[in-house]
């Protein structure tokens, strides 16, 4: 009947579909009108498509996207049978054959990008659903598969793996043949970044950095990986990436990893690329140090002219590179946890008394609370640093506090979010040393060392003019491990709990294959919202300025009054706090670097740390200058040094350069030990920190009436603190 109309015919049909879209005499929001025509598509495909087996791509889409969603095959026959979707039979044999040419076309891709410079991502894979029911012969289903992934610079050149002599005569390979160069990290730290630590992270960075309006939201969803929201859908793109294989292997050792970089050189076209050139592995420490372990035994088997034994060559055709986006989840969940006293009080504070904590957030919290901190600290610290720094700058509580608000949170907020994805090679190297001493002050395992082993790498290609190094300059934001998560999110998404390892590994191909085709996907799956709009932020914000000025005024009233105490632990003598106005026992992990040293300041009456050495112990020739050399100067570490006595230093603090050297020494010596170890057992991965399942967003009382009532708070708390 459709097919008796003419051209003419179709225009009543037409304008009825455009007044269905918009009706005459209606305002409807864009929202309201995008979904009408949506649906309305929809029909006329539908309608096209009735016995018309030319019209099917929409029918193929549908199907997969309702299988990849958890719909039973059943539901999928019972659409087909109305036309709407293929069967679940068609949709099977559909992603059987993109999972059979699966390999074909990685094959394709690797030629097309032979003379090009690849960066590979390596990650374990957990079906976090499985079925955890004991079998006859097992006690779980869950399936370990392992991730690899290759992203191409189409613009950049291969990165040969070793370089002809430069213009100084250096000559040399990617890998440095020290492993990790100590002397190196400790010479170029204190001449280069020494001085630069004597300020904090704000006053560093916090005006070159300065975030616009549309950052926020990017930024409190950096660590959220779901598909669907709104403000991520650019960048959980995978037009850049391509998948090797998604391989059922569970990545714990040494050897299981020489397994995963198999992929690549399981390609007879890659070969030659593999022998000339090198690929770097940017991954998190497991996929860093095991690596790492391989490439430097089959090194130096192969400079003393020995068989590697079970290390193949191609490994050397690997760079492990440290990951900074887990980097960045780990240093701020450790601030979090280390500090969920100070962190549950301003939770309670911000979002209701009644209202706790959880022990271990979901990573999207944790950056919530950091932005709040972050934000209602700048709003309010130009008032608390000019009430309370001439009385309060020695007080230990005090100290802790500015150094976790202008410092340590604003230093794990934007290490990853701001400045890696800015690009600026130089603030991204001077946030790895700050985000490194952090990890040190820390104790955080693993994440103590990383940092040394990426910087000691640079420095020595820096040294030998090697050309990874500017492929690393001009395309920072590339190396990422960013797409082998977005890839992960994109498969537990599209999976069941009773998916076996083919079956994750026939998913992850049509993942791979459909990654330039999301037509349907983009057309009709709904976008999900972060759940606090930016008014709301700005509320929220005001109540965590009102936290922070009461907490300071508690801080002024308690000066003097936190109370140190020595306690054993592991054997050794160390020092703790218990600070007055947060009621919260501390450590030198919560404390300032100067308080990990060897010289803590728990005399807030000296005036210099410089003890015998101090400049005005000795004479001065010209005193014209005298009252301005005596001033005491505090640093962000927590040391104070006279003005004359700090020029002389240049600006570094005496004791803590000691103790970094220190740090420096003792993780060196710890990596290469790891590294050289010729054990391929298990390694100590990284500590997984578990997250609540019911960690859900709490909701406001009405917007406007919470932004104006806490805006007005804000103004009559000012107003308070000012007067103390």
């Amino acid at each position: 009947m459709i097919g008796c109309y003419s051209g003419k015919t179709w225009t009543p049909f037409l304008n009825l579909l455009e007044k269905l879209i918009s009706p005459s005499g209606r305002d409807l929001a864009d929202h309201t009108i995008s979904q009408r025509k949506k649906g309305l598509s929809f029909l006329c495909h539908f309608l096209a498509g009735i016995g018309n087996k030319k019209i099917s791509s929409l029918k193929k889409d549908i199907a997969l996207f309702l299988n990849h969603s958890g719909t039973s095959d059943n539901s999928i026959d019972a659409l087909a049978n109305m036309q709407v979707s293929s069967t679940s039979r068609e949709n099977r044999r559909e992603k059987n054959i993109i999972s059979a040419i699966h390999r074909e076309n990685v094959a394709k891709d690797l030629k097309t990008y032979q003379n090009t410079a690849i960066i590979a991502n390596i990650d374990d894979y957990h079906n976090i659903h499985g079925l955890r029911i004991p079998k006859t012969t097992s006690t779980s289903s869950v399936a370990h598969m392992t991730t690899v992934l290759a992203i191409p610079l189409p613009a950049v050149h291969a990165i040969p793996k070793n370089i002809g002599q430069n213009i100084d005569g250096k000559e040399g390979c990617v890998h440095n043949p020290l492993i990790v160069d100590c002397e190196s990290l400790i010479s170029q730290i204190e001449s280069r970044y020494m001085g630069l630590l004597s300020k904090s992270f704000n006053d560093r960075f916090a005006k070159k950095f300065a975030p616009f309006d549309n950052d926020l939201l990017d930024n409190l969803t950096v660590h959220c990986y779901d598909a669907d929201i709104r403000e991520k859908q650019k960048e959980r793109q995978l037009c850049d990436t391509f998948l090797i294989d998604l391989i059922n292997l569970n990545l714990h050792s040494t050897e299981e990893y020489i397994k995963a970089m198999q992929t690549f050189a399981s390609f007879p076209e890659f070969e030659e690329y593999l022998r000339l050139n090198v690929i770097p592995l940017v991954a998190d420490w497991p996929g860093q140090i095991h690596p790492r372990k391989a490439i430097t035994i089959q090194q130096q088997s192969s400079r003393k002219n020995m068989h590697a034994g079970k290390i193949p060559e191609f490994v050397s055709s690997f760079i492990p590179i440290m990951g900074p986006l887990h980097v960045s989840l780990n240093s701020r969940e450790t601030v979090v946890l280390l500090f969920h006293s100070f962190f549950n009080s301003a939770y309670k504070h911000v979002f209701g008394t009644n209202k706790t904590l959880a022990n271990k957030p979901r990573p999207w919290r944790i950056n919530l609370l950091l932005q709040l901190m972050s934000d209602g600290w700048k709003t309010v610290a130009p008032h608390i640093t000019d009430k309370l720094e001439a009385s309060c700058s020695r007080d230990v509580e005090y100290l802790t506090l500015k150094a976790l608000l202008d410092d340590t949170i604003p230093l794990v907020l934007n290490f990853y979010a701001t400045i890696f994805r800015s690009g600026d090679w130089e603030a991204y190297i001077e946030a790895c040393v700050r985000v490194w001493c952090l990890f040190a002050r820390f104790k955080r395992k693993n994440y103590n060392k990383a940092p040394l082993v990426f910087l000691s790498d640079v420095w020595y290609w820096e040294s030998i003019d090697h050309p990874i190094l500017k492929v690393l300059k001009d395309h920072l934001v590339v190396f990422n491990d960013y797409p082998v998560e977005n890839f992960h999110s994109l498969i537990r998404r599209q999976t069941q709990e009773t998916d076996t390892s083919k079956q994750l590994s026939n998913t992850a191909h049509v993942i791979n294959y459909l990654r330039h085709d999301n037509v349907f996907r983009r057309a009709f799956v709904t976008t999900k919202r972060y759940p606090y709009s930016k008014q709301d932020l700005t509320g929220l914000t005001n109540k965590a300025s009102i936290f922070l000025l009461e907490l300071f005024s508690e801080v002024k009233n308690n000066v003097g009054k936190s109370k140190w105490a020595k306690i054993n632990q592991r054997g050794k003598r160390r020092h703790s706090c218990h600070l007055a106005s947060l009621q919260m026992d501390v450590d030198e992990r919560h404390l300032p670097m100067a308080f990990s040293s060897e010289y803590p300041p728990f005399d807030p009456s000296e005036k210099c740390h410089l003890q015998d050495s101090c400049k005005l112990l000795q004479p001065i020739l010209d005193n014209s200058n005298f009252q301005v050399l005596m001033k005491s100067i505090s640093l962000p570490c927590g040391h104070v040094y006279h003005q004359c006595c700090l020029q002389s230093l240049e600006y570094k603090c005496f004791h803590c350069l000691k103790y970094i050297q220190s740090e420096v020494t003792n993780n060196v010596k710890s990596i290469t030990s790891r590294i050289t170890d010729q054990d391929f057992g298990t390694e100590i991965e990284e500590e997984e920190v578990e997250t609540v399942d019911n960690d859900e967003p709490d909701e406001l009382s009405e917007q406007t009436a919470f932004n104006l009532e806490a805006a007005n708070q804000l103004k009559r708390t000012l107003e308070k603190f000012m007067k103390i």
